[in-house]
């Protein structure tokens, strides 16, 4: 501990290392965990985060430890599958390099501290989240609803904010954007916003509170128009969209940068 305290460097390389590898493992959770969530309860053969090994999705060569190291494996191998030579996707570095700076930026934000862990699992649900939705338009209770009750829960420890203020800010983080639904869809006839949406937006209002929460429901909208009208001008605009990613990268902003957001004239 005191090293780290003396040496806060040390401490950011060394958050920095371990997020690269819980990005390699997120890439694990955001494959299959929904494929878990989807398999028959009778199906016998094994499936989850550990069980079967890792393996390449087209020809079935199982990856060795040396070939599943972050971004290291990545480069050695030139990006290719060591069995079939076919082209590995950069998104599973990209999301190794994602976690590991989201790391080292709490790193240097809350220093060796109870928050920097809090933090990191924040970001690290976030991140799956961010991916599961963008792949799959859901998000699982198995990721927002833990996230909720903890941020109610290290809320009695005064961590971030005040266990009133997560209370209030879980309660407006749900209701507002369901009422906002409610009277969408009695306009219109779609819901605007998804049952999994309400969670995610009910969680980060745990950790920011009932003001910043809205916030964050400003900002993702913001970005979610931007992005589908870049989408749109590209050709490449979906008939229905995912909300998580915006509301995701809205959220995290809120609760890194807070009033820093609007100084530095993103919202």
């Amino acid at each position: 501990m005191r090293f780290f305290e003396s040496y806060p460097v040390c401490f950011v390389v060394c958050f920095a290392l371990l997020g690269l590898a819980v990005g390699s493992f997120l890439n694990v959770v955001i494959y299959r965990l929904p494929i878990m969530l989807e398999r028959d309860e009778n199906d016998s053969e094994r499936f989850d985060l550990a069980k079967p090994d890792s393996a390449c999705p087209r020809c079935g060569h199982q990856i060795a430890w040396y070939e599943n190291i972050p971004v290291l494996s990545y480069l050695a191998l030139k990006a290719k599958c060591r069995g079939c030579a076919l082209p590995i996707s950069i998104r599973y570095p990209l999301i190794e390099l994602l976690t590991g700076c989201l790391w080292a930026w709490v790193a240097i934000k809350f220093g060796f501290s109870l928050e920097a862990l809090i933090a990191v699992f924040l970001a690290s649900i976030l991140v799956s989240l961010f991916f599961i939705d963008l792949d799959t338009m859901y998000l699982p209770d198995v990721l927002t609803l833990p996230l909720l009750w903890v941020g109610l829960l290290v809320s009695t420890e005064f961590v971030f904010i005040s266990t009133q203020s997560a209370v209030w800010g879980a309660a407006i983080g749900y209701a507002t954007p369901l009422l906002i639904s409610k009277l969408m869809k009695s306009r219109c006839g779609d819901n605007a916003i998804g049952g999994g949406d309400l969670k995610l937006l009910a969680a980060l209002g745990a950790f920011l509170g009932a003001a910043s929460v809205m916030n964050v429901l400003l900002l993702a909208s913001i970005i979610f128009v931007v992005v589908e009208c870049v989408k749109m001008r590209m050709g490449r605009a979906d008939k229905i969209a995912a909300f998580g990613p915006a509301i995701v990268v809205a959220g995290w902003l809120e609760f890194m940068l807070g009033a820093s957001v609007y100084r530095l004239g993103l919202f």
